[in-house]
């Protein structure tokens, strides 16, 4: 089966060399795309024939657009491991120096944070504690283990008890900070997320200005879903150290769930500072960009994040739901092409592919056959949890004309299809029911992409046009 589909997306991609009659885009007076004509025309389709009537339709707007569906997004967010590379740390582990406000120079000391950290000396005012506080520090320069974290955790909790002098409480309260923060990031990469979680709160409660701390514990408090939490301390990493790209693209992924588009598009513009050509950044971009129907921008975010990555499965079908949005077909036909062969087991890929071969207003692009075969493929790979797959597959089979079967497929995605999509499922049903085949239409009225906004001086730009999806572009 993969490789039929794959050999047909390829043949949509070069239609006319093959010698099929491609459909293409022209712009009619008032804006909107229009197919050209390839011999006699077509009737007019419409998605339901409740939405037929009997006197003619008014001139469409040239920039009227429908709200984009409400999406199945879900946060993903940068973990206290700093993902691959591509968010650089800075040079010094944080782990605390003395200052010169609370003791005598020591060389450089005083100048700003050093690789590592250099002990006090004994001062006349020394206390007992001094000792377990400096074998802490010691213990500290070579701990990798939980064990030995936990090792110099115990030793600065000794010092405290024994008695320390001002500066060097100070100082042990930093080392228990940096060593709890530690910890935890062993602790999350281990699975422990509430032993984690339990560690970064401990180490801002010893030094509420360590931002890596204050991060991830925002990290932990968004994957439990406390996002006003989350929130907060991704405000204060910003403040603490504005450079740390992670934190702005994880508030920026809160900011999109919570529908807060604008405040996204600020986000994720701020974390590509630190990371220009990040894809995940720019695709996260480009959804924000949709859901505001900047549909030029979203797709020049699209592309940027296929250039830097053109394995990107997810943004070439993102790109490519865009573009279907639009009418544009023989370009979604490419992108979904594309993905497929970046990543056979993205089930996204053959559920648009599939979308598209099944309810296509314009016949060149639909295919009984392998609309069904992708669509079953995308049910598969998604475990038959989405309900978008099942809807794809549901018209596919009303499609190929096996009503019995998509009555069947219908009914179960509309049992698993969140509450604001039931009532456009159960059309379909009745479609169905009444043995008709489903037929998409273009979203958004076509218009030219945002090019006088800039949207970013960190790389350039290449002009495109605008956008679709069969719901909101997803991840």
């Amino acid at each position: 089966m993969g490789g039929n589909f794959t050999i047909f997306l390829r043949t949509l991609a070069v239609g006319v060399a093959v010698g099929i009659s491609m459909p293409t885009l022209v712009a009619a007076e008032d804006g909107t795309p229009t197919l050209a004509p390839t011999g006699q025309s077509a009737p007019k389709l419409l998605p339901f024939p409740e939405d037929a009537v009997d006197t003619p339709a008014p001139k469409p707007a040239p920039r009227r657009v429908t709200p984009p569906k409400d999406s199945n997004f879900k946060p993903r967010f940068k973990t206290p491991a700093v993902r691959g590379a591509q968010h650089a740390e800075p040079a010094e582990t944080e782990q605390p120096t003395p200052t010169e406000s609370s003791h005598p120079k020591q060389g450089d000391a005083a100048s700003g944070p050093r690789l590592e950290p250099v002990p006090m000396p004994a001062g006349p005012n020394d206390s007992a504690g001094r000792f377990y506080v400096d074998d802490a520090f010691a213990k500290s320069k070579q701990a990798r283990s939980d064990a030995e974290y936990t090792a110099v955790i115990e030793l600065c909790q000794r010092g405290a008890k024994a008695g320390l002098t001002r500066s060097y409480e100070d100082y042990a309260r930093r080392l228990l900070s940096w060593t709890y923060n530690r910890r935890g990031e062993l602790r999350e990469r281990g699975g422990q997320k509430a032993e984690a979680l339990a560690d970064f709160e401990a180490a801002v409660k010893c030094n509420g200005n360590s931002w890596r701390a204050l991060h991830n514990r925002g990290v932990s408090y968004a994957t439990q879903g406390r996002t006003q939490e989350a929130l907060a301390d991704f405000d204060r990493t910003i403040e603490l150290n504005p450079k740390h790209g992670n934190a702005w693209f994880n508030r920026a992924e809160l900011r999109y769930s919570q529908g807060d588009f604008a405040g996204a598009i600020h986000d994720y513009t701020g974390a590509l500072q630190s990371a220009p050509r990040d894809p995940a950044i720019l695709n996260g971009r480009g959804h924000a960009f949709y859901r505001l129907e900047r549909f030029g921008d979203a797709l020049r975010d699209y592309s940027e994040a296929i250039i830097a990555d053109p394995k990107f499965a997810a943004a070439l079908v993102n790109r490519g739901d865009t573009h279907s949005d639009l009418g544009q077909y023989n370009e979604a036909a490419n992108d979904y092409r594309a993905a497929v062969e970046a990543n056979p087991k993205l089930a996204r890929a053959y559920q648009s592919a599939a979308w598209l071969m099944a309810t296509c207003p314009d016949d060149h692009y639909r295919n009984a056959k392998l609309a069904v075969e992708a669509a079953t493929k995308a049910v598969e790979l998604s475990g038959g949890a989405d309900y978008r797959a099942l809807e794809t597959l549901a018209a596919a089979q009303a499609n190929a004309e096996l009503f019995a079967q998509a009555k069947e497929t219908q009914e179960k995605a509309i049992a698993k299809a969140p509450r604001s999509e039931v009532v456009t499922a159960e059309k379909r049903l009745a479609l169905y029911q009444r043995e008709q085949a489903f037929r998409d239409r273009p979203r958004v009225a076509f218009a030219p992409p945002e090019e006088e906004k800039p949207v970013r001086q960190a790389s350039g730009t290449m002009p495109l046009r605008p956008n679709r999806g069969s719901a909101a572009p997803q991840r």
